[in-house]
């Protein structure tokens, strides 16, 4: 498998940097370096690419690809599961196809063992256990803080070798900020806007980077409120609020009023509401080629659904159907995951490669931009079959007991 990931690695030589450096996390975080020398700028973000290659590789050295699984001891039949918490399951993660660390769950390693537990950020593995005596969250294995409330995390980012986390309370009441163990900012009412696995441009979940700062919103009982590096500002709405980001320094916001939606950009609004409309199964704020867009998903009185995309001035794409939207600096990727569990990828330039097998595939956490194309990391259903990962027309096998859990793909820029 190794070979095969080097191809992939090898593909990413062709992506330049663009926007997608300023609004995604991951490309910008991690690299070991203090905050303040890695988040001066767009220039500073932009000014430290390697393209020095390894060599007879092709592939730029700081470009690595990381995929989490859950696996089960061998023999285990993890299609019925049914020891479950008793079935003595590990987290692992791989980087570019080798294992690199395995992190045992359950209750007496204080690890959760849902998919929805545990997070590939800047090629480390943060877990979260939430049970009687509160909640825990580890970083690789060690633990970072521990709280006697249940909160989930909503964002993650990495300063150097610092975590950055924000939780929501279990009761949706309040927040904590944080640095490592310290708490940066708490609050006991507010309900954070985003979270994790929500959209693959923002990675981090509610927490990610605009030019330089560190930003998240909530909504308050009063109002919309947005934070940049700590300062809060109410933001007003319209309607009822769902999404709100910092993007390029523009304050962008989706928000429901009667039968509008309105998507405002700085001082540009349009109403993207449709009249055949009954319910919005799920919409918020991405970017595409480096342009702030709506992605939005509908179902009609019609029983239809439908996934749109929309710029602030005009509509970009409407699909019949519910897809999985995957921006990146080339447009916007589509993936579709029928009743059939046959999962079909289309790019940009509307060609579709569909892979005709019955598919467990965890959604946007398993996936991500590299090379020009989404990589895929997806679990067979057929006995005895390992996970792959798909990359175009290409699939590989990952050889665990389990299934992919999550895809990451990180340039680490050197100091």
């Amino acid at each position: 498998m190794r070979r095969w990931i080097l191809e992939i690695l090898a593909a990413c030589l062709m992506v330049s940097c663009s926007a997608i450096d300023v609004f995604e996390p991951s490309e910008t975080l991690g690299t070991g370096r203090p905050r303040s020398k890695v988040l001066v700028s767009e220039a500073g973000i932009r000014g430290h690419e390697d393209t020095t290659e390894n060599q007879g590789t092709g592939f730029r050295k700081d470009t690595v690809l990381y995929v989490s699984a859950l696996e089960y001891p061998e023999g285990y039949d993890w299609h019925r599961d049914s020891a479950y918490l008793g079935s003595g399951a590990s987290i692992v993660l791989f980087r570019n196809g080798e294992r690199v660390m395995t992190i045992p769950t359950g209750a007496a390693n204080a690890v959760g063992t849902g998919a929805d537990m545990h997070h590939i950020i800047q090629g480390h593995i943060v877990t979260e256990y939430c049970g009687s005596a509160g909640t825990v969250v580890k970083l690789d294995g060690k633990e970072i803080f521990r709280s006697p409330q249940t909160e989930y995390i909503k964002g993650l980012l990495m300063d150097g070798d610092r975590l950055v986390s924000l939780t929501q309370r279990k009761n949706g009441k309040g927040f904590v900020y944080r640095c490592g163990d310290s708490v940066v900012m708490e609050r006991s009412t507010g309900e954070l806007i985003g979270a994790l696995g929500a959209d693959n441009y923002f990675a981090s979940g509610a927490l990610y980077l605009d030019k330089g700062n560190v930003c998240f919103a909530y909504r308050s009982p009063d109002n919309a409120v947005l934070v940049e590096d700590g300062v809060e500002r109410a933001v007003p709405c319209k309607g009822d609020l769902l999404d709100l980001r910092r993007i390029g320094g523009s304050t962008c916001l989706l928000e429901s009023d009667g039968d509008r939606l309105l998507f405002t950009v700085g001082d540009r609004s349009r109403n993207l509401g449709s009249s055949y409309t009954s319910a919005r199964r799920g919409c918020h704020i991405s970017v595409s080629a480096g342009e702030p867009v709506a992605l939005c998903l509908f179902d009609s009185k019609y029983g239809t659904s439908s996934s749109e995309i929309h710029q602030v001035d005009r509509a970009i794409r409407k699909l019949m159907g519910i897809h999985t939207l995957i921006p990146s600096e080339d447009g916007l990727w589509y993936i579709s995951h029928d009743p059939s569990q046959w999962l079909s990828i289309t790019g940009p330039e509307d060609r579709t490669v569909r892979h005709e097998a019955t598919y467990l595939w965890m959604g946007v956490q398993a996936c991500c931009y590299a090379g020009h194309k989404v990589v895929v990391g997806a679990t067979p259903y057929a006995a005895n079959a390992f996970p792959e990962i798909i990359w175009g027309e290409k699939r590989e096998r990952l050889e665990v007991n389990g299934f992919i859990t999550g895809v990451s793909s990180v340039i680490n820029h050197p100091s």
